[in-house]
């Protein structure tokens, strides 16, 4: 998992959100946002941004 992947979920978690709620908010799919989780997809920078505000 990469270091990225390893935040994303981190954040999530500290926002006390699912991955159902962050893919929402992040405008992609449930399974686009578990495969960024898993390190298997790079996020987009779009997407962090948004997660950073």
């Amino acid at each position: 998992m990469s270091i990225l992947a390893k935040n994303l979920k981190m954040i999530r978690k500290e926002l006390g959100c699912t991955q159902s709620v962050m893919s929402g908010i992040l405008n992609v799919g449930f399974r686009t946002f578990v495969r960024y989780e898993a390190g298997e997809r790079d996020a987009p920078v779009a997407g962090l941004v948004k997660i950073a505000r």
